[in-house]
């Protein structure tokens, strides 16, 4: 509408980030629709699934994501209104549910860890994954867990054998030692406060299976400036000194190294 959210923001020129937790009544694929005026964007469980960033009449845009029944999923949808009217809705539809408006009573604070990587579900993962994920709202640390057995991980507590362990609030990320060929594993982050009431936030069970193959140097694990592909891969031109590294002159072949396409 044309009036505005807060006295202090004003009608026009201001910009929302809403973030929240939504759980899946079915194991099928859902599709989510916003509606806006002017840009949007969404993520649902960390996957991108709008981006329409423009001045623009009311629009809808929609994508779909396949979901599984009583898992819960973290929602973080942006928009910013120019001038004019604002308008911006979120709602959702599946094989099984009615399309609806997903009201604000609906949401809440995304309290569990989510975004997983590798995504659930990921196949050909190598066989000694670094896994990442972003914390719940509340968490001071994460109570890992990681095996074979998808009930096992579900059930397990910090007395299980699928425990590998806590990490600190700020270090989303574990490091197994070399997992098996081909293997299907499931792991769990729980998000812990002894502080803060409802802790530890149980997460949910993710999977993903390692790769019937042997990776001799993942090319994607290079970077600019901390893991620089050309550090390993010495070609003829060489590099200047960094933090980390003596200048190199290059081998005198001219060949080139880069990440340039």
């Amino acid at each position: 509408g044309s009036g505005e959210p807060d006295p202090v923001v004003g009608a026009d020129n201001f910009s929302v980030r809403w973030t929240g937790e939504v759980e899946a009544a079915f194991t099928e694929t859902y599709r989510f629709y916003t509606n806006s005026a002017d840009g949007v964007r969404l993520w649902v469980d960390g996957q991108e699934l709008v981006d329409d960033w423009e001045s623009q009449s009311a629009t809808e845009n929609s994508e779909t994501i396949d979901l599984v029944a009583g898992q819960v999923y973290v929602i973080v949808m942006e928009y910013y209104a120019d001038d004019g009217d604002a308008v911006a809705e979120l709602s959702w539809a599946s094989p099984s549910t009615p399309r609806r408006l997903i009201p604000q009573a609906a949401l809440s604070p995304p309290v569990k860890a989510g975004s997983p990587n590798p995504p659930d579900g990921a196949p050909d993962v190598k066989m000694m994954p670094i896994l990442r994920w972003n914390a719940g709202d509340y968490a001071a640390s994460h109570d890992v867990y990681l095996g074979t057995d998808e009930e096992a991980v579900k059930n397990a507590d910090t007395s299980s054998p699928e425990y590998k362990g806590a990490k600190d609030f700020g270090s989303e990320r574990y490091e197994p030692a070399k997992l098996a060929w081909y293997t299907t594993y499931y792991w769990r982050i729980d998000e812990v406060n002894n502080v803060t009431l409802g802790s530890p936030w149980t997460g949910n069970v993710w999977s993903f299976t390692t790769g019937d193959f042997l990776v001799v140097d993942d090319f994607e694990d290079y970077d600019i400036g901390n893991n620089e592909i050309w550090w390993a891969w010495k070609d003829g031109l060489g590099y200047t000194a960094h933090p980390t590294k003596p200048p190199y002159a290059g081998n005198g072949t001219g060949s080139m190294v880069g990440d340039e396409t």
